[in-house]
């Protein structure tokens, strides 16, 4: 069983294996080794001064044939019949870059000519390299031919996928091509046409809104499965981003203003009895040990008693509590006693007192006014808009529930030159790596942030530009040690945020 183990590529090394037996059951001695050379693969010659067990491939082996031969010897010191190996012919040395293009194919050679289709293409390609010690010196590019990646599940890299200070590994565009990886849904907006039912035209409290809104089924537009805007949360966006002519829409709502003080108010008061029936709600969180409660408040504003259509997916979004602290909540509405009752708990509870807390409705269709607002109907399956215009360049949402890239205990890799966006997660995520690196990126359209880091050191985002995004543009956590004052090195140099 003499054979030679590693890839056959110049500038790697490869060993030769073979299986050693002894008809009087002794062990291996000091068994002797032999490489050969040839240029047709017929005739060889041995090659001078190798008779180690390894080999060395340098470029004099270049589209050459070797074999391994064995000469065994036992422990005493006998020696047995020479034994060779099948001939194997050298390639060239590997390529330092593979290719992706959205018309490729992963069962390709992950070359220019053909390249991969995926990112997990080319990173397993990597990865088998590695495994046998291939991996050419000077580190690896992959270059994502121009076009649009849309991804079904985050990209994964982690240790296994590291390079090194001598040898990184790079994903980038190929030379000015734009590339753009997405986790978004492209919404087809040909499939819109006005309102057709009058009633639901109606509905809507603007007259200009009603001969302007469109709506499409939302099989039509590949959007059958869209779950309900039910989500409670503070500060962070609970709806997928919109995005309708390169801007993002906004959920419909009243009123439209994001000033707070032009917000109606709603209220809890213990003393009046003006108010009689409210309740301030509380959470588990910051009543330990006791269930949490939904709120009951007061409102005043007509418009809200006005609304029908899907109540049950109405909500609303208030700082009740505290300036610094804005919540989204589900409530419904009783007009009758105009009251909002919470259907979950919320964080804080509500302020005590007569003086108001400021409050948005979100998700109610009626309210559907100014151009770039949306709305999907459930319970019909329809999804509304109010377009800016009707010839948009672009329509989309965002729908990858995981980050876009993960990246975990891995070591020098950068993106450099791609856009990434859309998604309902982050944009990348890095946990404990080592000089991982975004470089001139843009990254928007996620319903987090763009880029969260948690520990690491030496990572970071650089020349790159971060916008539109649900919940912050960079967080970053567990960097360095404060209390040994070690620094992580973590760095964002020179981002438009």
């Amino acid at each position: 069983n003499v054979s030679i183990e590693g890839s056959p590529v110049v500038g790697v090394s490869v060993e030769g294996k073979y299986t050693f037996s002894d008809p009087d059951g002794d062990s291996e001695g000091d068994s002797l080794y032999r490489w050969y050379i040839s240029s047709d693969g017929v005739s060889y010659e041995p090659i001078e001064n190798q008779t180690e067990r390894s080999l060395y491939l340098n470029e004099t082996y270049q589209k050459k044939y070797i074999k391994f031969e064995v000469i065994p010897v036992d422990s005493a010191q006998m020696q047995g019949t020479p034994a060779q190996s099948d001939g194997v012919m050298i390639a060239s040395k590997l390529a330092n870059e593979l290719f992706i293009s959205p018309d490729g194919d992963d069962a390709n050679e992950g070359t220019l000519e053909q390249p991969f289709k995926t990112l997990e293409g080319a990173r397993d390609a990597i990865r088998s390299m590695k495994r046998e010690g291939a991996l050419p010196s000077g580190g690896m590019t992959v270059y994502l031919r121009g076009g649009e990646y849309l991804r079904e599940k985050d990209f994964t890299l982690t240790a296994e996928d590291s390079g090194s200070e001598d040898c990184p590994i790079t994903y980038r565009n190929y030379r000015d091509e734009a590339v753009t990886i997405s986790g978004k849904h492209n919404i087809d907006y040909s499939k819109f046409t006005p309102i057709a039912e009058e009633s639901m035209k109606n509905k809507l409290r603007s007259e200009a809104a009603r001969s302007k809104v469109v709506v499409a089924d939302l099989a039509a537009i590949g959007l059958e499965d869209f779950k309900p805007v039910v989500k409670s949360g503070m500060s962070a966006s609970t709806e997928p981003l919109v995005f309708f002519d390169g801007e993002v829409c906004m959920l419909a709502r009243y009123p439209n203003t994001e000033t707070t003080a032009e917000w109606p108010k709603c209220y809890f008061s213990t003393k009046d009895p003006a108010y009689a029936g409210t309740q301030e709600g509380y959470s588990s969180r910051t009543n330990t040990g006791t269930p949490g409660t939904g709120f009951i408040v007061k409102y005043k504003d007509e418009s809200v008693s006005s609304w029908t259509h899907n109540s049950e997916q109405w909500l609303l979004r208030g700082y009740l509590k505290y300036y610094w602290a804005p919540e989204i909540i589900p409530v419904t509405v009783d007009a009758e006693r105009q009251f909002l009752r919470a259907k979950t708990e919320s964080v804080y509870g509500v302020e005590d007192g007569t003086a108001g807390r400021p409050f948005q409705m979100m998700n109610v269709y009626e309210e559907i006014d100014q151009p770039g607002e949306w709305y999907i109907d459930t319970v019909n399956q329809k999804m509304y808009i109010y377009p800016s215009t009707d010839t948009p360049k672009d329509f989309y949402m965002s729908t990858l529930e995981e980050n876009l890239i993960s990246v975990s205990d891995a070591s020098h890799i950068t993106f450099r030159g791609l856009a990434m966006c859309g998604g309902q997660a982050n944009g990348e995520y890095m946990k404990d790596c080592d000089n991982v690196v975004i470089d001139s990126c843009e990254l928007s359209g996620f319903q987090s942030k763009a880029y969260r880091m948690e520990g690491g050191t030496g990572c970071g985002i650089r020349n790159s530009h971060v916008h539109h995004l649900g919940a912050g543009g960079m967080f970053f956590a567990n960097n360095g040690d404060i209390v040994e004052q070690v620094r992580s090195n973590n760095f964002v140099t020179n981002c438009e945020i």
